[in-house]
């Protein structure tokens, strides 16, 4: 069930929900009848703080329903942030199944989003044969109107083009640590020549920037503890480093196509366009860099006014609005930062614990970690979640939230 996720994951949208439903029916049904004593044990092994941080987080959580106004669209949210309990059960009952299927559910998803690839590519040579209108063809997304393509990323046919993005440079490190790893090239790491101009070509700035950042940190990490182990033996082992370059080779490349590309071009014309029209709301709802930054100045106001509880699961829209309204802004409201979301629905102790959480678990992960590659691969991963999770809030929908959570929460369970 795992393996069929996984590769369905780039296609279709669906896949995440049903999966996590049949999931968690056939976790539960192996729980009770063959698994309970391994399971408590795993939870017991698990440090006690990081087990009661993450159970006080998602009490909180639950408890702002009841002093949001609006108590449906409380339960509705509510209902969003159930992949945290249910990923939760899934991976503590099975996390035997992933420890020993995981190479194969990481070829799985690389394989599935190589393949999603494909037509994007496709569509991106040829733009003149993207489907338009509000709806489907066969199983291609619909744009409402053309555009500009370089500027504002490639054509998704199948998946949101930021979750394909997000999927896109989980699937690109997984091939590099795997390469470390194994010390080898495989088939499936030829795949790693597909994925980063699929990269490129997404225009997902913020994945774009949490990759390069990752594996630069990453691969740094690796490549000091490494080289200090050999020179001590009186060796250096030329294949791991022939590996480590040519892998911050291709991200330097990387780094230079995507900055020197029109989609950040877009970042200062934007800027210039906000710094000679502040109050033209029209232009700016369309700009995202400023978006974006009205959003976090409106979301630390509102922590300011409500620090204690916030404003309540079902309350962050009505708050931001309220907050735009009070300063004269006519702007659609998005959620734009992941912890401060948390803050604004949740006041000061949502939002420590979260971030709590996160660090620990973090820690946590790394420790459990052996070798150097699976060291560097957390660190890596960790890094790739922060700085997203900077720029956007993937917790708060189905897709990227099974994506983040069943690699963070895999990795609190899996060890190498």
């Amino acid at each position: 069930m795992m393996l069929v996720v996984a590769l369905l994951i780039a296609f279709f949208k669906p896949a995440v929900s049903i999966g996590m439903v049949g999931l968690l029916a056939l976790s539960l049904l192996r729980f009770f009848l063959f698994n309970k004593k391994k399971v408590v044990d795993r939870i017991q092994d698990l440090d006690r703080g990081l087990v009661l941080v993450f159970l006080f987080f998602i009490l909180w959580l639950g408890l702002s329903v009841f002093w949001s106004e609006d108590m449906s669209e409380s339960i509705k949210r509510l209902r969003r942030f159930s992949p945290l309990l249910v990923l939760f059960i899934i991976i503590v009952v099975n996390a035997d199944l992933v420890q020993s299927n995981l190479q194969r559910i990481i070829q799985a998803a690389v394989i599935s989003c190589s393949a999603a690839a494909l037509p994007t590519f496709w569509f991106f040579i040829f733009p003149d044969q993207i489907p338009l209108g509000d709806g489907y063809t066969f199983i291609f997304k619909e744009l409402t109107e053309p555009r500009n393509y370089l500027k504002f990323g490639a054509y998704s046919p199948f998946l949101d083009r930021l979750y394909f993005g997000y999927l896109t440079a989980f699937c690109l490190l997984a091939l590099l640590f795997l390469w470390l790893k194994e010390n080898k090239l495989s088939a499936i790491h030829w795949f790693f020549l597909l994925l980063i101009p699929l990269l490129v070509m997404l225009g997902a700035r913020g994945a774009q920037l949490a990759f390069s950042v990752a594996v630069m940190i990453g691969y740094f990490y690796f490549f000091i503890g490494k080289n200090k182990v050999d020179l001590t033996r009186g060796k250096v082992n030329f294949r791991k480093y022939l590996i480590v370059g040519s892998s911050l080779l291709a991200v330097c490349i990387l780094v230079v196509l995507v900055i020197r590309s029109p989609r950040y071009a877009q970042i200062q014309w934007e800027w210039s366009e906000y710094q000679q029209n502040p109050t033209d709301h029209e232009s700016m709802s369309q700009h995202t860099v400023i978006l974006r930054l009205m959003s976090w100045r409106h979301n630390v106001k509102l922590i300011k006014e409500s620090p204690l509880y916030g404003f309540g699961l079902g309350g962050y829209v009505s708050a931001m609005e309220n907050s735009y309204e009070e300063s004269g802004i006519d702007l659609p409201v998005h959620t734009n930062q992941q912890f401060l979301f948390f803050g604004v629905v949740g006041g000061l102790p949502a939002f420590f614990l979260f971030t709590l959480f996160f660090l620990l678990s973090g820690w946590y992960a790394w420790k459990r970690m052996k070798s150097r590659p699976a060291q560097a691969a957390v660190l890596s991963i960790w890094l790739v979640m922060l700085i997203v999770m900077l720029f956007d809030s993937p917790l708060n929908y189905h897709m990227p939230s099974f994506l983040f959570l069943s690699i963070w929460l895999g990795f609190v369970f899996v060890s190498d």
